[in-house]
């Protein structure tokens, strides 16, 4: 039963990615769905604050009455990944690297994966991007992907990379050695895999080849550009 509403609560609200725990034995009373932290904990809460309202009114019509819906926002990627591994959650919104970690089992699977309204801009080179002009949304453009970017900030360090950048020229892995890096949870694809990737193809190592302690763990795009700004990163 759990599978069919999964597939039916997304039909209602737009994600990179779903995935629910099997069916209990039982029938359910009480629905419970998990977002990953991807912003601000507060900003995620305002803004899913009307969906156990409309879920249970919009299920209701289709037949499946429930006692509760409650909406919640995980402490991190791999939590929600394992609520929904463990079965204490009933469905999930999450991104493809956290469902690759935690979908070896028969707990979880796949309901539905969305597209998202690309934007105004789409380009590799990330100055493209800053030529004073609004990134606004274009929905008649469906797109299944989205664009990720490293940003220096204003310590020394971030200024001596951004010399070099500006300067035509490339940055090292070397150079990279003493950076502070604010990365995601290990499981974002944005904020941790792809940019790993990147790295890879770079320089032939990872993030993970970075010293520990120059890897700054966020959580969410707004902690992310605060530590920009404060210079923590």
């Amino acid at each position: 039963m759990i599978k069919k509403i999964a597939l039916l609560v997304l039909t209602f609200v737009f994600v990179l990615g779903l995935a629910s725990c099997t069916a209990e034995p039982a029938e359910k009373t009480n629905l419970s769905v998990f977002f990953v932290p991807s912003r601000d904990n507060a900003t995620l809460v305002q803004g899913i604050s009307f969906l156990p309202a409309l879920l249970k009114a919009e299920l209701a019509e289709l037949g499946y009455d429930f006692e509760t819906v409650s909406v919640y926002v995980g402490t991190t990627y791999e939590a929600v990944g394992e609520a929904l591994d463990a079965g204490t959650a009933d469905i999930g919104f999450i991104p493809g690297g956290t469902y690759a970690v935690y979908s070896d089992g028969e707990n979880m699977d796949v309901a539905l994966t969305a597209t998202r309204g690309g934007l105004s801009k789409d380009s590799a080179v990330a100055k493209d991007w800053n030529d004073g002009l609004a990134t606004t949304s274009d929905t008649a453009n469906q797109v299944n992907f989205y664009r990720s970017i490293g940003i220096v900030g204003q310590t020394t360090k971030g200024r001596e990379l951004a010399a070099i950048i500006n300067g035509g020229g490339n940055i090292t892995w070397d150079d990279l050695q003493d950076a502070k890096i604010g990365v995601q949870s290990v499981t974002s694809s944005s904020g941790r895999v792809y940019p790993s990737l990147l790295f890879k193809a770079l320089y032939g190592f990872t993030l993970s080849d970075i010293p520990t302690a120059n890897l700054i763990a966020l959580s969410g795009y707004g902690a992310a550009a605060s530590a920009l700004a404060s210079g923590s990163v």
